[in-house]
């Protein structure tokens, strides 16, 4: 861990950290008798932030990616596309942004008008709102310094937040692939190309961007906890703190506040991982390491816990003890576990849901892929579980989800890639990108007579399904 320290101490991104520090400092104290230290420091705190979220994926990548030119080489193809595709929607749509992007498109304002006044309240303002708001200024804050520089409107609001938060996600989930599938060049490229194909057609994922809620960017902290989890040794005798027990709680805190409820992704995920960690061992027969591996998954999770629980105290202690979610929420409320998973299924589409089959079995089948494929089962099923205990999830809470579907989709094209014969792969790969393209279309180009439950026709954008 000391050494890893040392390199992370001596990075570039160590110093131009400190260097933003100093800066900020010198813009407070400038702030205090002109009137140009006020922007100075709300752009320089952005700036800061930026820099300590990015550097996160900047760590993993160094130490995870296998096979850094083709994680760097597919980010930036998908990038191009998808900002493409996003620019075309925004600026020809004939649909009203939903009410939580006035929310968040409020609070940017209210933001730099609160720096405007006073910078040490705008810091102050920026910690407390991780604390006690349910909508924190956390993406905010990322989107100041760019989102400054605009016309300030909502669609340039909506490619900002494309820019610096979906396309480090998208950076973020190529990290995780080409650690998923290793040193194997075999099937790879096809692989990776049919992941980022899916990235970019995958209506869920992308639904709630396009109606001007940035809440996507969660994944790009549950991408990188899944990485830290798969290459942590739980078998050795580990001394905590190490420095992936640190960066998985740093990760969660970042998950946490970027929006609450994905704190039920936090409590599907992690433990699912550490029992499918331990259900794999009894089935390959090695019960000799499953006492050492509990305690460390213990130790795990007490640590985690315990980042987040000092970071995030008043929020935890006023969810457990001053708010009742349940009865504020219920209007929301249409169901438990089994409305849930209908709702779900409406959400995806009786064809991408055969996917999912697919990856679930070929999954269980693979050793290579069975952990992957009981944490995706077991975490889906612990998320909804608990989120039904207060209410039924929208498109935009769906979120909480999508790893768990994506994981299951990935193991699905594994085995399109791996296949050796041209005269199957050619038609399956055919098969998924005619699902994934029909499902596009029955979501963003369709009409309210559009009917069915073989591909997505839950939602879709036209000026006959508008919100105001």
């Amino acid at each position: 861990m000391s050494q890893i320290l040392r390199k992370i101490k001596n990075s570039i991104e160590a110093k131009l950290i400190v260097a933003e520090v100093v800066l900020l400092a010198i813009a407070l104290l400038i702030s205090q008798f002109f009137e140009i230290g006020k922007l100075m420091t709300y752009l320089t705190l952005s700036i800061l932030v930026i820099t300590l979220v990015y550097s996160l994926a900047k760590i993993e990548f160094m130490r995870f990616a296998l096979n850094k030119k083709t994680v760097v080489l597919a980010t930036l193809i998908t990038s191009l596309i998808g900002l493409i595709i996003y620019c075309m929607i925004v600026y020809n749509r004939n649909y009203v942004y939903e009410s939580d992007h006035a929310v968040y498109f409020n609070q940017q304002k209210e933001l730099f008008n609160l720096f405007s006044l006073s910078p040490i309240k705008g810091c102050a303002g920026v910690l407390l709102s991780n604390w006690v708001s349910d909508y924190s200024y956390f993406i905010n804050i990322i989107l100041a310094f760019p989102f400054h520089f605009t016309t300030h409107s909502n669609n340039a609001f909506v490619i900002i937040y494309y820019l610096f938060m979906i396309v480090p996600t998208c950076f973020s989930m190529n990290i995780l692939l080409d650690n998923i599938w290793g040193s194997n060049k075999f099937g790879k490229k096809i692989w990776i190309i049919l992941c980022n194909l899916l990235f970019l057609t995958f209506p869920l994922l992308h639904f709630a961007s396009i109606l001007g809620m940035p809440d996507i960017f969660g994944l790009y902290f549950v991408f990188l906890i899944l990485l830290e989890l798969i290459n942590f040794d739980f078998s050795s005798t580990l001394k905590f703190p190490n420095i992936s027990s640190l960066l998985i709680g740093i990760l969660a805190v970042g998950l946490i506040i970027t929006r609450r409820w994905y704190l039920f992704t936090a409590i599907g995920l992690l433990p699912s991982f550490c029992l499918a960690k331990m259900g794999n061992e009894l089935l390959q027969n090695r019960v000799h390491s499953l006492g050492k591996m509990f305690i460390n998954e213990l130790k795990l999770a007490a640590y985690v816990i315990v980042i987040c629980g000092v970071s995030l105290f008043p929020f935890i202690y006023k969810t457990l003890f001053i708010r009742n979610y349940a009865e504020e929420y219920k209007a929301w409320y249409m169901g438990g576990l089994p409305y849930e998973l209908w709702n779900q299924a409406g959400f995806l589409g009786i064809l991408f849901c055969l996917i999912l089959l697919v990856g679930m079995i070929y999954g269980f089948l693979k050793k290579q892929y069975r952990v992957l494929t009981i944490t995706a089962i077991a975490g889906f099923f612990i998320t909804i579980f608990t989120y039904t205990r207060i209410q039924n999830m929208g498109k935009h809470q769906s979120l909480c989800l999508i790893i768990y579907y994506l994981i299951l989709a990935w193991i699905s094209l594994a085995l399109i890639a791996k296949m050796k014969k041209r005269v199957i792969q050619i038609p399956a790969v055919l098969c998924f990108i005619t699902i994934m393209l029909y499902n596009v279309f029955s979501t963003f180009q369709g009409n309210e007579h559009m009917q069915g439950i073989f591909w997505t026709t839950k939602y879709i954008l036209t000026s006959l399904f508008t919100w105001n």
